[in-house]
């Protein structure tokens, strides 16, 4: 599926429930989206998830509301925060407006890094788990943790993780033990 907003070579906006965003620089392509780099009106950076929706089926917009509703809704240090979502005056496109992770993925990290150690897997870890508890605590499940979705606020060595993409985030009727969702859904990459 080829996404069609494209950046041109004069400036580009995104206006989301009337507010205008600047794009300032592409950010990545992933399956379903195109994320961008876009300042506010009050000069502030934020990455902005571009989604066309044509291609989407009934299931795929319902989950889309899901998401938004999911993600506005957990507040966490470490869970990447959605400041607003709606649909992009000019192309249609639905647009996630999110807190921008500046260090990006924590796969990329480790790729780059010769070896990461336990002391820096042990924070990660921690961080990952105290989002995760939170999340459950609210009745929701992630159901695509791997370590593209885990963000790092920043270029620093020990910059905190962000837990992102909550496209396959589920809500469950009612919480504990006894309450589990139904549906296979992740990556098949990192499916056991």
């Amino acid at each position: 599926m080829a996404l069609s907003l494209e950046v041109p070579s004069s400036p580009h906006s995104l206006t989301v429930q009337g507010v205008t965003y600047q794009i300032v620089r592409s950010l990545g392509v992933g399956s379903y989206a195109r994320v961008y780099e876009v300042t506010g009106p009050g000069g502030e950076r934020l990455a902005a998830k571009c989604i066309d929706q044509g291609p989407l089926s009934a299931w795929a917009r319902n989950q889309l509301k899901a998401e938004v509703e999911i993600q506005q809704s957990l507040l966490h240090p470490h869970i990447l925060r959605m400041h607003s979502a709606g649909e992009d005056a000019a192309s249609g496109r639905f647009v996630l407006l999110l807190e921008e992770a500046r260090g990006g993925e924590l796969f990329e990290r480790v790729m780059e890094q010769s070896s990461f150690v336990e002391d820096d897997a042990r924070r990660v870890i921690a961080q990952l788990l105290a989002a995760v508890r939170f999340m459950h605590s609210q009745g929701v499940l992630h159901r695509d943790i791997k370590p593209e979705n885990i963000l790092l606020e920043s270029v620093a060595p020990d910059a905190p993780i962000k837990l992102a993409d909550f496209g396959s985030a589920k809500r469950l009727a009612s919480a504990g033990p006894a309450a589990y969702a139904h549906t296979p859904c992740g990556s098949m990459g990192y499916a056991a």
